[in-house]
């Protein structure tokens, strides 16, 4: 993907993955203080 064509469609599905993302690191890793921190996206 080119982040410089990026538009509202492509946000709104970065974002759906990034939740999805968010949501396998706190079943792989339940403490998430050894994780990069997802809000800093």
């Amino acid at each position: 993907m080119e982040p410089d064509a990026f538009d509202d469609n492509d946000v709104e599905t970065l974002e759906t993955l990034a939740d999805q993302w968010r949501w396998q690191l706190k079943t792989f890793n339940s403490t998430g203080s050894s994780v990069t921190n997802p809000e800093a996206w």
